[in-house]
């Protein structure tokens, strides 16, 4: 970027400006090519964040850390480099960490992924009301969503609304019978709904 701005601005001298031409004329070309300069700059930042992402796939552990960070770095207000980098945090046992990312990556652009991502890093808090509320708010960009479904299901037990995650997961098996998750999240349900029931 910066050899093609030196190039640019280097020939701007020798334009022959049409006869005539005023000031405004010559200000309007430099203002342009100063536009097309800062462009050039940020579709750069841009595309350098998204190689080093697409190339942090396929990197280990440690190398894929440091790539996901300078690609957030690099690209803040990209929310692919955000959620990303905090996905990886989360499943790197930085939960906090993650989490703050994961809602950066959330208020640039708020999808059915990062409200559900930010769900279970807040179950892992143990912060359930915050989980609950996250993945009712996937179900109202995605009612069809089996993963905010399934969480919500398992977060009301955990809340003590058996009748409800019973309902939910009703729901979630709808989606997708027979995911080996419904097990697991049913079990749990019933386990909390018996140790309630024995308090």
């Amino acid at each position: 970027v910066a050899l093609l701005t030196a190039l640019l601005l280097a020939t701007a001298p020798r334009l022959r400006w049409p006869v005539g031409s005023s000031w405004v004329h010559r200000a309007a070309a430099l203002g342009a090519l100063a536009l097309c300069a800062f462009a050039l700059t940020h579709e750069s930042r841009q595309w350098r964040s998204t190689r080093w992402l697409t190339e942090a796939r396929d990197a280990d552990l440690s190398r894929r850390a440091h790539l996901l960070a300078r690609a957030a770095a690099l690209a803040p207000r990209s929310a692919e480099a955000q959620f990303a980098l905090g996905m990886d945090q989360v499943e790197r046992g930085e939960i906090t960490a993650g989490l703050e990312r994961l809602q950066i990556a959330r208020a640039i652009s708020r999808t059915v992924s990062s409200e559900v991502a930010i769900g279970n890093a807040l179950s892992e808090l143990g912060r359930w009301p915050e989980a609950r509320a996250r993945f009712e708010s996937a179900l109202l960009l995605n009612p069809g969503s089996f993963r905010a479904r399934a969480n919500l299901a398992a977060t009301l037990g955990t809340l003590g609304e058996p009748d409800l995650a019973v309902a939910e997961l009703a729901r979630a098996r709808r989606l997708f019978p027979g995911h080996p998750k419904l097990a697991l999240i049913a079990e749990a349900i019933e386990r909390q709904r018996r140790d309630r029931e024995t308090l």
